[in-house]
């Protein structure tokens, strides 16, 4: 295409919607059989669409009845949840669609899924189930549900170089932003630039805030309540060790 085009190669596509709908199709449209390779690739951005859609949806609503286990599990509200759900996207969304959506696809797609957000979890993430769960617990629990012993090398990826790893990648991207463009062209206003950070903030703020509110709330001195809160819960037991108990305790109640 850039042969085509004869641009350097830089200058064909940027990364974005553009590469996706604008240089791929172009560069299919070479191929041999284009018509067949142009069937192809949509279908396969529709399947990776919806595929990325189920997987949004289930962590928010598993999320969701892990904290209102009452609420939402019972019968039907599930279903009602999860249909109001995606009634308030699917409305929310349809901006995209519009003449402009485009400038708004693209902020979201800097901001709100850009790679500081996604690195500043993962840190947070690998530190809570290195250290703080505990890695051999979660060795312990693999081998309780499958039967098999995890390598070495997953202890040294969940305690040392994901963390280290995500860390250097989320100072990079602090230390070498650049500001949104669209098109090479189409500088966003300021407001824009607050927006997006608000988005961006937004599910960032969720760790500091929530570890903030525990502390608060908690009872006993701040040391205490640190040393509670960075720690697994202590009634928690394996899937085998706690169906032992069970049998256990059932048969001494029918002993007694």
């Amino acid at each position: 295409m850039a042969h085509e085009q004869g641009v350097p190669i830089a200058d064909v596509a940027e990364s974005g919607p553009g590469l996706a709908f604008i240089a791929y199709p172009q560069a299919i449209a070479m191929m041999p059989l284009p018509q067949l390779w142009s069937v192809c690739f949509f279908i396969m951005i529709i399947v990776l669409g919806l595929d990325t859609q189920f997987l949004a949806m289930e962590v928010v609503l598993t999320s969701i009845m892990d904290m209102f286990p009452k609420q939402m599990r019972r019968a039907g509200q599930r279903e009602r949840f999860l249909f109001v759900f995606c009634l308030f996207c699917f409305f929310s969304q349809l901006v995209v669609i519009t003449e402009g959506g485009m400038y708004v696809f693209q902020l979201l797609d800097h901001y709100a899924c850009n790679g500081a957000c996604i690195l500043f979890l993962c840190i947070f993430e690998s530190l809570a189930l290195g250290w703080l769960f505990g890695a051999q617990q979660l060795f312990d629990i693999i081998k309780d549900m499958s039967g098999m012993t995890a390598n070495w090398f997953f202890k040294l990826c969940w305690c040392y170089l994901t963390p280290l790893l995500s860390l250097t990648c989320f100072i990079c991207s602090l230390v070498w932003y650049q500001p949104l463009t669209f098109n090479r062209s189409y500088t966003y206003p300021n407001w824009a630039h607050v927006l997006g950070w608000g988005m961006a903030l937004s599910s960032i703020l969720f760790i500091p805030g929530w570890a903030l509110y525990k502390v608060a709330t908690g009872t006993g001195s701040l040391r205490e309540r640190l040393i509670y809160l960075c720690r697994p819960d202590p009634g928690f037991t394996l899937t085998r060790k706690g169906e032992e108990l069970g049998v256990c305790e059932e048969a001494k109640t029918r002993l007694s």
